[in-house]
């Protein structure tokens, strides 16, 4: 959704990453933009990735997987360095599987930015690196992005890479550049609105403005309520309630959101309160400093309130239909 702009609903799809380690090569390291003669997108190719990061890190990244906590690496993109970079996990779903098969195979993200904040990667902050856990084909992803740029819908780019880690070989994965500000910039003439990542629940946009404020006092404090079962602790994935594939993995305290779901304790984990920390927190990746959600309000009251005689006339107004 769009601030000061037509809103913009961008979904996102789950992409992956994960490479190695490169010893004795004699190249001078990125600082910029990189080779510009150079396109990391190239999908005619497949280009050979490595990280290069402390084992402590690695083992501590693999420990601690769901925590997404970022270490730093050295990146190599065939033979181009950009070195202290960010790594970290992602994913959910496919992240989930990584750790409940024991699997090295994890989802990574890229964060050239985070240590150096004057560094790109070929014009980009971040890129995701998709494991294709749930896709043997390892195309859908570069496919359906292709699809949706020859329908002019603003999409990632993405390639394929041969990825490495250190000394271990992880295989085929899919490279995708992150949605964020240089995405932005690219599609669209006012780059300055919110954009928000569709996290459970408030994705569904079957709420307003009243709901997501439900329980809550000026102070941002919430009131007493009674106490409710969190909607996640009946999430079917597919192949059954989410708790009960966590409980039988003995894992629901894994991830402290489920934990929570699974615990219902109270108002603190209400609907209201969990789409309110998703809007301000996790949902909303630009202008965090200074949120302003009126229009992604208005846009909720009027695909949830809006008669359907004149629906068509006012969902134009703020949503760019077409």
């Amino acid at each position: 959704m769009w601030q000061k702009t037509k809103p913009v609903i961008a979904l996102f799809l789950a992409l992956v990453f994960t490479v190695t380690s490169l010893s004795g090569c004699a190249v001078s390291p990125a600082g910029g933009a990189g080779d510009t003669l150079v396109n990391p997108f190239d999908t005619s190719r497949v280009a050979t990735v490595r990280i290069i990061m402390e084992e402590a890190d690695w083992d501590s990244l693999k420990a601690n997987a769901f925590a997404k906590d970022y270490y730093k690496a050295d990146f190599w993109f065939d033979d181009e360095l950009v070195p202290d970079v960010g790594v970290r996990t992602k994913g959910n779903a496919s992240l989930m599987e990584t750790v409940t098969w024991k699997s090295d195979r994890f989802p990574l993200a890229i964060d050239f930015n985070l240590f150096n904040r004057a560094r790109t990667f070929h014009g980009l902050k971040k890129v995701h690196f998709n494991n294709g856990w749930s896709d043997p084909t390892f195309i859908r992803d570069v496919i359906s992005y292709e699809i949706f740029a020859k329908m002019d819908v603003p999409s990632p780019r993405a390639s394929f890479v041969d990825l490495y880690l250190n000394d271990m070989h992880l295989g085929l994965y899919t490279m995708a550049e992150a949605v964020d500000q240089p995405f932005l910039q690219r599609y669209f003439a006012n780059a300055n609105g919110n954009l928000y990542k569709p996290e459970v629940m408030a994705a569904r946009l079957d709420w307003t403005e009243k709901d997501a404020y439900k329980g809550f006092s000026m102070y941002g404090m919430p009131m007493p309520q009674p106490p409710e079962e969190n909607p996640l602790a009946k999430l079917n994935i597919g192949g059954g309630r989410l708790m009960d594939i966590l409980k039988a993995l003995e894992a629901e305290d894994t991830i402290p959101a489920f934990a929570s779901a699974n615990q219902s304790q109270g108002p603190a984990f209400s609907p209201a309160a969990m789409m309110r920390n998703y809007i301000e927190a996790a949902g909303l990746k630009t202008n965090t400093n200074n949120p302003d959600h009126s229009s992604l309000f208005k846009l909720l009251d009027v695909l949830n309130n809006e008669p359907d005689a004149t629906l068509p006339k006012e969902i134009k107004k703020v949503l760019d239909v077409d």
